[in-house]
């Protein structure tokens, strides 16, 4: 079965890596890449959710009969949701499960602190504080100017949102959260308003990114939640 890996915001394929590179021939997890990064980094960024799920959805290879799963870490996790509703309205072949992360649900997103448009040295502090800028790029002026229109763009695209009260999905919601996370439990329940099957929340240690401390712990609950289809 295919897990498609959805890109939180700054993210390229390669930042999935330590998923990708663990797929088996029962669970293949491939990264999706949104333009102008990585190997697409030559192409005009997006800056809005719906521009990047119209690019999403052509890279998803399922066919009709084929079973998929969806996982979408932060801004990753609003696209998942959108995706789906793109292939409800255009009947096309639907996920099994939404894995999302380090995500309120869609109706809070855009109540959101505006960072965007922050001055340079605001905006990266404030990325920093959510522990998405490691030491060595935080201090590297001209990687700074390289990822800052990206990042830009990827917080627009999330800040930007406007949850639009939808008919509820129907498929299972797991839902991932760091405890140093400024999610609250609340928020994450929120995912629930979202499907008329059953959301489990489940928290590990760590910050925004703490799901690259729980690698092989994610993998073994999405393999568990996807046994049941996987022959």
């Amino acid at each position: 079965m295919k897990v498609f890996l959805l890109p939180f915001a700054g993210a390229n394929r390669y930042s999935y890596y330590e998923f990708s590179k663990k797929s088996t021939d029962q669970l293949l997890f491939i990264p999706l890449e949104i333009p102008g990064r990585g190997r697409r980094f030559k192409e005009s960024l997006l800056d809005s959710i719906d521009s990047m799920v119209n690019d999403i959805v052509c890279q998803l290879n399922v066919n009709p009969t084929e079973k998929y799963a969806l996982f979408g870490h932060s801004m990753g996790a609003i696209i998942g949701y959108k995706l789906i509703h793109h292939q409800i309205k255009n009947n096309l072949p639907m996920p099994i499960h939404l894995f999302v992360s380090g995500s309120a649900g869609p109706s809070f997103i855009n109540k959101h602190e505006i960072l965007y448009n922050l001055p340079k040295d605001e905006f990266f502090k404030k990325i920093s504080e959510l522990g998405g800028i490691k030491p060595e790029v935080q201090n590297d002026n001209e990687l700074l100017d390289f990822f800052e229109p990206i990042l830009r763009a990827d917080f627009k695209a999330v800040e930007t949102f406007q949850h639009v009260e939808s008919p509820k999905l129907n498929l299972p919601i797991t839902v991932l959260a760091g405890d140093s996370e400024v999610i609250t439990n609340e928020q994450l329940l929120l995912w629930q308003e979202e499907t008329i099957q059953s959301t489990e929340t489940i928290i590990m240690k760590g910050n925004h990114f703490f799901i690259f401390d729980h690698v092989d712990e994610i993998i073994k609950l999405v393999r568990l939640k996807l046994a049941v289809y996987v022959s």
